[in-house]
């Protein structure tokens, strides 16, 4: 899969946008994300940063083709095969609330609240990850380092964990077709799509 991480400039209450993702004739998966450059200077690292992973989160599946089928839309239940192939998902819930770029599209905000992959951003910061939004991924079709996440940890902990993060697959770069944009792709969310609660700081997206 190749994300493209891009910037805009739009003087408006829209952070960030996804596209849903889209395939090239090789069959390689390309995905967009872009940070509204007037919040830049506005925002802590953190908040930046947890926005894009947030964003690349679903680029990777979550709210997707191969997410969708794992659990009960109507309730938000984990269907038993999903469960049996990732035991964490017995404690999950998927959020039924909000517009089409929220809802079925991440954790339940009620019962998991500041995890990266809720429907809504506070904008107190904040944020962590759990386990399961690591271990998921193997159900959306990649593969995962080891050891991978075993206990909820800090947003801001694993972004300084990451920092020095060298990347060694460079000559595979090389071989990528970088200029492919599907142009009949649609937005799948912008952060945020509308105040739900000024008065808790939460921003639905």
């Amino acid at each position: 899969m190749v994300i493209r991480l891009g910037l805009f400039t739009q003087r408006s209450n829209t952070i960030a946008r996804a596209w849903t993702p889209s395939t090239d004739a090789d069959g390689t998966k390309h995905g967009r994300v872009q940070f509204n450059t007037v919040y830049l200077m506005d925002f802590t690292d953190e908040q930046i940063a947890g926005t894009v992973i947030h964003e690349i989160g679903h680029t990777l599946g979550i709210g997707f083709e191969d997410w969708l089928p794992l659990f009960n839309h109507d309730n938000g239940d984990f269907f038993d095969a999903a469960k049996e192939a990732l035991p964490l998902l017995h404690a999950m819930e998927v959020e039924r609330d909000g517009g089409p770029g929220t809802r079925l599209s991440h954790w339940d905000e009620d019962l998991f609240n500041k995890e990266l992959m809720t429907g809504y951003q506070e904008r107190d910061g904040g944020e962590h990850v759990l386990p399961v939004t690591i271990q998921v991924m193997r159900l959306l079709g990649h593969d995962i380092n080891d050891p991978t996440l075993e206990v909820q940890r800090a947003l801001e902990e694993l972004i300084e964990e990451v920092a020095g993060l060298v990347f060694s697959r460079q000559d595979e770069v090389g071989i990528l077709n970088m200029d492919f944009v599907d142009e009949n792709t649609e937005i799948f969310e912008e952060i945020p799509h509308g105040l739900l609660d000024d008065d808790e700081g939460l921003v639905e997206g």
